[in-house]
């Protein structure tokens, strides 16, 4: 799974965030993150490479995908079923310092009941789990 999630940094200010390998073609590499992630740095850019923002979400479902010329790595499989486990583990970076940025993993917990968000400006809706990290683990 580490080899697949990516570090999403902006090409004209500080902001940063993840994502991960859907697909890989001949060329580079399908990557989804959250449309805020794209929102916020403005020019993506994924191992100092150019980043085609290839789509973009409405205001109700908060993704993006971009995709990244002669980026070579493994898609993560998505999961298709239902999520059967409590126990999960979430990946992404964490900024300590403006020259280090570490992709660390957290471990937590997966809450079985969906809860509904709601699109200030859309009205649309979707439902999401909620996860919490565990301490000391």
């Amino acid at each position: 799974m580490k080899n697949s999630v990516v570090y999403i940094k902006s090409a004209i200010n500080h902001s940063f965030g993840s994502g991960f390998v859907i697909h890989q073609d001949e060329e580079g590499c399908f990557i989804l993150t959250c449309q805020h992630v794209v929102d916020e740095v403005g020019t993506p850019l994924v191992e100092n490479q150019t980043v085609e923002v290839i789509a973009t979400s409405s205001n109700t479902i908060d993704m993006a995908v971009l995709y990244v010329n002669e980026l070579k790595l493994e898609p993560l499989p998505l999961q298709i079923d239902n999520c059967n486990s409590a126990d999960v583990e979430v990946i992404g970076f964490s900024q300590f310092t403006k020259s280090l940025n570490q992709k660390e993993y957290i471990h937590a917990t997966l809450f079985e009941n969906p809860i509904e968000l709601l699109s200030k400006d859309s009205g649309f809706s979707y439902n999401a789990r909620k996860i919490k990290a565990k301490e000391g683990v």
